[in-house]
């Protein structure tokens, strides 16, 4: 048996690398219209309680409905809607779900335009996007790279996807670990960061899409 988890909407907060602190909000997790922080599932006949506060810390993304559910290995998963299949619900994956349902809901991102783990070839070796969202002729747009809440966003994370946009030439760059959030714009020669992150159709228009 699988749940849902929800949330209230909540503010997401934006910072420019390097900067200050940055407001660190809990979401309550609401489960079938009761604001609780467990939720249930079914694993060789037993039902299983497992603790969400402890699978997750506490991010500053507002979290949306989530389908979470334990498999047939003891292995919480959760369920990945571009990929439209269970996986992993690790802590890294957590902001992702998230993040990109927030990307949909909150600045008009087509799914159908979106892609997570996407394969790329870089000097011989292949690597994988978290999330690469593209234009309606799939130009690659913006990409995303995702850190655990845990891990502490560096200048090597932002060396890391920098490299990834010299095979795919997106407009836009973000990282997140769902604490501390960054977003920065490629004008061909240089990165500059953002308070936000775009709309989609603001975007468009300023690649004269």
């Amino acid at each position: 048996m699988e749940a849902n988890v929800t949330a209230g909407e909540g503010a997401i907060s934006w910072g420019m690398f390097g900067l200050g602190a940055f407001k660190h909000s809990r979401e309550c997790l609401k489960i079938k219209n009761q604001y609780v922080l467990l939720f249930f599932c079914k694993f060789t006949h037993k039902n299983i309680t497992m603790q969400v506060d402890s699978l997750f810390e506490p991010i500053n993304i507002p979290i949306s409905q989530q389908r979470l559910r334990m498999s047939g290995r003891s292995v919480p998963e959760i369920y990945d809607r571009l990929r439209q299949k269970w996986v992993a619900a690790t802590p890294e994956e957590w902001v992702r779900q998230n993040f990109t349902a927030w990307l949909i809901s909150a600045k008009g991102f087509p799914a159908s335009l979106m892609a997570n783990e996407v394969g790329i070839r870089l000097n011989n070796t292949l690597r994988r996007c978290d999330t690469i969202v593209y234009t309606p002729a799939l130009k690659p747009l913006v990409i995303v790279e995702y850190k655990a809440p845990s891990v502490v966003i560096s200048q090597k994370t932002f060396d890391q996807i920098a490299r990834y946009n010299i095979a795919l030439g997106a407009a836009v760059l973000i990282v997140s670990n769902g604490k501390n959030n960054y977003c920065c714009r490629f004008d061909g020669s240089s990165y500059v960061f953002l308070r936000d992150v775009p709309a989609y159709e603001d975007l468009m228009r300023q690649e004269n899409v």
